[in-house]
């Protein structure tokens, strides 16, 4: 939502059946013809790891049954907005 909320251009993909019919090196390739970037959220870490490899793009993990990286962001965020929040009341 962040990006779109910018003006960049998204495509929310849910219910993929990625690695089902078409393996994810196949799906990455796909991707990143069609895309600047990937960020992907699912479960297993070796398929964003495989979807980084086979891409072309950049491609982030917004979430994996291993790692989260991008919390800290929000979790920055929210830090900031509670800090300026402080200092200008």
């Amino acid at each position: 939502m962040a990006a779109f909320d910018e003006g960049a251009n998204v495509t929310f993909l849910t219910n993929s059946q990625m690695g089902k019919k078409e393996s994810v090196e196949d799906t990455a390739k796909v991707l990143g013809r069609y895309y600047d970037g990937i960020e992907f959220r699912g479960f297993e870490q070796k398929t964003v790891d495989l979807l980084a490899k086979h891409a072309g793009v950049p491609v982030w993990n917004g979430l994996t049954n291993e790692y989260h990286p991008t919390q800290i962001l929000a979790d920055f965020l929210t830090i900031m907005e509670h800090v300026e929040n402080l200092f200008t009341k």
